[in-house]
C-alpha cells in the first residue's frame, strides 16, 4: 500500500535481481496515481522516512547502490544484473525499460519514464537516490539516451533543493 491523496492505494513492485530492491511500478506520485510526470521531489522530501515519507512507511527512496545496477545497464555495462532498452511503453511514453537477466527474474521489467525530444532521438531524466555526497550535494542518477550519443547516463551531484523524480522501493525494514 501507498498513501496517495490520503488514500491507501495498492502499488505493485518489481524485483529485478535476487536480493535486489523491490521497485514500485511507477514514480512516486502524490497527486494522480499513474500520471508519469507529476510530483518531482526535493532531496529533503525524498529522504523522509516512516510515516513522513510521501507514500507512507511502506516505501522509501532507493540508495545510490540500489540504483547503480540500473545506471550500469543504461551505460551498456554487460556485467550489470539487468538490461536496459530505451523506447516507448504501452501508453506511448518514452523512457528506459530495465529487465532482470538472472533466471527467475528475466521476465521482470520496470519502466523509468523520461522527457524526450524529437520522439526517440533524445531522452533524459534525473532520479534521486537517498545518498548524500556531502553536506552540500546529493547523488542523482541521470538516465540519458541520444542517437548521436551526445548524452551519457551517469551519476551527478545536485543541491538538495533541486526537484527530481523518485522511484520508490519497498521498505522491508520498517
Amino acid at each position: 500500500k501507498a498513501i496517495i491523496n490520503d488514500v491507501d492505494t495498492d502499488v505493485k513492485w518489481i524485483q529485478l535481481w535476487e536480493n535486489g530492491p523491490k521497485f514500485a511500478e511507477c514514480n512516486v506520485n502524490i497527486a494522480t496515481y499513474g500520471s508519469i510526470f507529476n510530483n518531482q521531489m526535493s532531496f529533503t522530501d525524498a529522504v523522509k522516512t516512516g510515516d513522513e515519507y510521501a507514500w507512507g512507511a511502506n516505501w522509501r527512496t532507493p540508495s545510490y547502490d540500489e540504483l547503480n545496477e540500473l545506471l550500469l545497464a543504461a551505460q551498456g555495462n554487460s556485467k550489470a544484473k539487468v538490461t536496459c532498452v530505451y523506447g516507448q511503453n504501452e501508453e506511448g511514453a518514452w523512457g528506459f525499460t530495465f529487465t532482470g537477466k538472472e533466471a527467475g527474474y528475466a521476465s521482470n521489467s520496470v519502466f523509468f519514464p523520461c522527457y524526450s525530444h524529437g520522439e526517440s532521438d533524445i531522452g533524459y531524466e534525473w532520479y534521486w537516490s537517498s545518498t548524500a555526497v556531502d553536506a552540500s550535494y546529493k547523488w542523482r542518477m541521470f538516465l540519458a539516451y541520444s542517437k548521436d550519443e551526445t548524452f551519457k547516463s551517469t551519476w551527478e551531484k545536485s543541491s538538495e533543493i533541486s526537484k527530481k523524480f523518485v522511484r520508490a522501493v519497498l521498505n522491508e525494514n520498517k
